[in-house]
């Protein structure tokens, strides 16, 4: 509702910068993995860091195998429009996000804590 009254305040806030990166963007995405830490008990999160095959999975395939496929994905032929081949490419390229990666795995009765764990190293590890 703010923004659709007032969308001068949102534009403030999205042009506040500090070494070229978006203040507010970056303070919601730490306060998103914050309150999700919130509600990770501790035992869960030692259980899920020792889950090592299933870590070493998930970074290979989020972070190795799922970016080579996103050339290929770029030149999707007709009928996918253009638009599509680009979003799934950029898909491809991207480390899994909270939405994805813990909403859905919480949906399919998977392990929240697990699924966290791996959102935060490969988010971690993708920047390198």
């Amino acid at each position: 509702v703010l923004g659709l009254t007032a969308p001068i305040v949102g534009q403030a806030a999205a042009s506040a910068r500090l070494a070229g990166v978006g203040v507010v963007d970056t303070l919601c995405v730490w306060f998103i993995f914050f309150v999700s830490g919130l509600t990770l008990k501790t035992e869960d999160a030692i259980k899920a860091l020792g889950a090592r095959r299933a870590l070493a999975w998930a970074i290979f395939s989020i972070l190795g195998a799922t970016p080579l496929v996103a050339p290929l994905a770029s030149r999707l032929p007709p009928p996918f429009p253009a638009e599509f081949a680009l979003g799934f490419a950029i898909f491809c390229a991207m480390p899994t996000t909270i939405n994805t990666g813990v909403a859905l795995t919480t949906q399919a009765k998977g392990s929240f804590a697990l699924a966290l764990v791996i959102t935060v190293v490969t988010n971690l590890l993708a920047v390198f």
